[in-house]
């Protein structure tokens, strides 16, 4: 179990209910929390 007390099963089942969100909603959430020139995909690893 994890810090939530549920079982890996539990947890799948509750990922499962979770509404769909797409890429551009997702990208345009992101851009308004990272600076325009601070973009998390194009950083180097390191």
């Amino acid at each position: 179990m994890d810090g939530t007390g549920l079982t890996a099963e539990e947890l799948v089942a509750r990922h499962r209910e979770l509404p769909r969100v797409g890429h551009d909603r997702m990208r345009r959430e992101a851009e308004e929390f990272f600076a325009p020139d601070d973009d998390p995909c194009e950083r180097s690893r390191g």
